[in-house]
Formats: C-alpha cells, sequence, structure tokens
C-alpha cells in the first residue's frame, strides 16, 4: 500500500525493474519519443498490479437488526435500546451505525450515522404477527458500503417464517460482512409450531413425490393443519400432536412446470405465539421446452399455429397481462 494506493497484485511491480533493464538495452529511443514510451511501459505494469485507492476513510459500519416480532418480550426489547444505546456511545472515529427493525417486513429505523441517535423507543410501526429475519437480513446488507469494513448485530430470537435465513447469511459471507448474533430466549410454554416444510428442490413433470410437514409441540396439543399449494387447499386435518416433533407426511404430483408455492398453516386455539404457525417452501418442476408467446391482444395467431403444427408447446397471453416475474417465467 502507498498511502491510500493498494494493489491487487503487488508482486506485478516486480516486472518493473527487468522490464526496464531490457528497455533500456535493446529499444532505447532518445528524445522525447523515448522517454514517452517509458513512461507507457510504467504505467502498463501499474494497471497490471491492479492499483486501488480507498475512498471509504476510516471507521467500522455496524448495522443492527433488531426482531420486533410478538414472540420477544418486551424486556428484551428494551434490552435491544439498550445495546444499541452503548453503541452509539461507544462510537470511533469514523464508526457509522444503522438500525433495521423487522415483524412482518423489514424497516430502517436508522441510516448509517456517525453522529444520529435512536432514542429511547423504537419510532415506526411493524407487524407484530410475523418474522421476516431472511428480509431483514437482506435490507441490512443493502444499507452497507461494500468500500467500507461493515458488520451485522443480529438481535432476535431466532424464529423466522419468511424466506431461508441462511441464504442471506451466505450473501453476507460472499460480502465479506460478518454476522455476530445476540440470541434471546423465548416463552415456550404451551407453544406449538410449523418448525419446517421439507420439500424436494425439483421434480419431473408428472412425477409423484412425498413431502413433509415438522410440527414442534412443547405440550400435546389439539389443532388442525392446512397444506396449501400456489394459495390453494391441497389437504386438511385435524389430530392431536404429541409432545416434541411431529411429521406428516403429504403426497403430490404436479402437471405444469416453473415453480411451485407451498405453504402451511396451523390453526390453535390459544396459542402463545402465533407468527411461527406457518411453514413455506417451493419445488421447481423439470418439464420440456414451451414457449410463451406474448401479442397485443392475446391471440397467437399463424404464429401460434406454425408452432403447434412442429409439436410445439406454446402458451399465448397478452402482453402486459402476463407477470414477467423469475418465477412465472421459470416455466418456459
Amino acid at each position: 500500500m502507498i498511502g491510500m494506493l493498494e494493489f491487487e497484485a503487488p508482486a506485478v511491480l516486480a516486472l518493473a525493474l527487468p522490464l526496464g533493464w531490457v528497455y533500456w538495452q535493446w529499444f532505447r529511443v532518445r528524445g522525447v519519443t523515448g522517454w514517452l514510451r517509458g513512461l507507457l511501459l510504467l504505467l502498463l505494469v501499474v494497471a497490471l498490479a491492479g492499483p486501488r485507492i480507498d475512498i471509504g476513510g476510516k471507521g467500522v459500519d455496524v448495522v443492527v437488526v433488531v426482531d420486533r416480532s410478538r414472540s420477544v418480550s418486551p424486556e428484551n426489547q428494551a434490552t435491544s435500546l439498550g445495546l444499541i444505546r452503548d453503541l452509539e456511545q461507544s462510537r470511533g472515529n469514523g464508526d457509522r451505525l444503522a438500525v433495521v427493525t423487522f415483524g412482518g417486513e423489514p424497516r430502517v429505523e436508522q441510516e448509517l450515522s456517525g453522529n444520529k441517535r435512536l432514542g429511547n423507543k423504537f419510532s415506526l410501526e411493524i407487524d407484530p404477527d410475523g418474522s421476516d429475519l431472511a428480509g431483514s437480513v437482506s435490507t441490512a446488507l443493502n444499507l452497507v458500503d461494500p468500500s467500507r469494513p461493515a458488520r451485522l448485530l443480529v438481535l432476535s430470537d431466532g424464529e423466522s417464517n419468511g424466506r431461508d435465513p441462511m441464504a442471506m447469511a451466505r450473501r453476507a459471507r460472499e460480502a465479506g460482512v460478518p454476522i455476530d448474533v445476540r440470541p434471546f430466549e423465548r416463552p415456550r410454554v404451551g407453544d406449538t409450531a410449523i418448525e419446517a416444510i421439507r420439500l424436494p428442490l425439483t421434480v419431473s413433470q408428472g412425477e409423484p413425490f412425498q413431502f413433509s410437514v415438522w410440527v414442534t409441540a412443547d405440550g400435546e396439543r389439539s389443532g388442525t393443519l392446512r397444506v396449501l399449494r400456489d394459495g390453494m387447499e391441497l389437504a386438511s386435518m385435524s389430530r392431536r400432536f404429541r409432545s416434541g416433533r411431529n411429521r406428516l407426511l403429504f403426497r403430490d404430483i404436479l402437471a405444469s412446470g416453473g415453480v411451485h408455492h407451498y405453504s402451511a398453516e396451523l390453526e390453535l386455539v390459544d396459542d402463545p405465539v402465533a407468527e411461527n404457525n406457518q411453514g413455506t417452501g417451493v419445488v421447481r418442476v423439470e418439464a420440456g421446452p414451451r414457449l410463451l408467446l406474448l401479442t397485443n391482444d392475446g391471440s397467437g395467431g399463424n404464429l401460434q399455429r406454425a408452432l403447434q403444427s412442429a409439436k410445439i408447446p406454446v402458451d399465448v397471453a397478452r402482453a402486459g397481462a402476463h407477470s414477467l416475474s423469475l418465477d412465472a417465467l421459470d416455466g418456459y
């Protein structure tokens, strides 16, 4: 490193001496032209070394991710505020702090700042009947400046009923952002929850498969479990769950390609923690090649007939009316 200048491959700079000697012995030209050639050769070596200027300044960015779902007790939420105040008071020169809170969805309470203070309470409303831990970590990573060192501090009981938080943990690792966790113990007296819904990653079109829903109960409880596929009810059962882990098996078969969304919902009376009564997952159906034809009026016309005569499966939709999301286009 030279001042604020650093090189990705500093060893390449060692080539400057032998290249300079070769140039001086066999390729040297007198006058201004010779000096310009030498300068260009030097700049080429520097460019190959990968120069990089650190303009991020000093200090560390810390993004605090705070769980404010109903499963976190008021005492633990007060502890979160206390930890944030401690971090605010201990900020050094160049350090910045941001706060993301979450329930059903994440909220940015405070952007990265070197002097702002959160105060004695959280200001933004959240949906307490949900716990989108993965979404909140994703939001926190979006606040991070790639040119500065950063880390996340997660204050949570670990419950999540959104996307898989492990995917966001991998994203943080790839970005070089460490995640520290301060786990909160949660009350589980009489709680029954959906632990996971285990689905195969991919299946073939028309292939029967089975999947399982895991339900964890602190004690024996009666309830109703509903399983939905793409928003439509696939199965519903009322049963008594034994204390511990309960595995429930289901079978299905999918005729169309693309991504299909599954969810499991647990209906209980007087459940102390309602937000962990849901689970979600997806299955991707590997189907043969299929075309999506978008037209102004939604009719395929001669092109559709030509494709069908060639035995090529084709779906026709009106442009603007068909979703262009990755999930909607995955089957084509």
